[in-house]
Parts: C-alpha cells; structure tokens; sequence
C-alpha cells in the first residue's frame, strides 16, 4: 500500500496523528493532497506515499514501530493459545 493516510502513518510509526501533523508542518514530512470528491463532501483528503515517507525517516533517523508490532502479534498469538487451551 503505497497511499496512506495520517492515522496510517501515525500506526506505522508508533506516534499519534497529531505527531504526524507536526512533523508534517515542521519537519518536512512529505505529503500531497488529493481533490475532494463527493464521497468524502468539501473535506480536503491529505495522503502520504509510503516509499517517500520512508526514505524522509530513514534520513532523518525516525524508527518505526517494528518492534512494537511484532510484541503484539506475539501478546495476541499467546492470547489465541490460551484461549484455545481453556477449551
């Protein structure tokens, strides 16, 4: 998935959209903004390209949440046996 949104980002990161927003604004977060289309009203729609994004953190030292995302795939397969072992 090469388009993304800000609570996208923000989960792959590990930070809160709101951090994504600062970064954004601060820091050169690259991002690009698509027109409104009916389905979404008058609401501008801001996205960011994975690719760029990634390279934007690799250069600026940012670390993604790897870790944390492989702790709880491991808390919930350790919750899915015990589960599966109370039956």
């Amino acid at each position: 998935m090469s388009r993304m949104t800000s609570k996208e980002i923000a989960e792959h990161f590990g930070v809160t959209p709101q951090t994504i927003l600062v970064w954004r604004k601060t820091e050169g977060l690259p991002w690009y903004e698509e027109k409104a289309s009916k389905e979404y009203g008058s609401r501008r729609r801001i996205f960011f390209n994975m690719k760029k994004v990634n390279s934007w953190a690799k250069a600026r030292g940012k670390k993604l949440k790897v870790v944390r995302m492989r702790i709880r795939q491991y808390r919930a397969t350790a919750r899915e046996a015990a589960k599966n072992a109370r039956r």
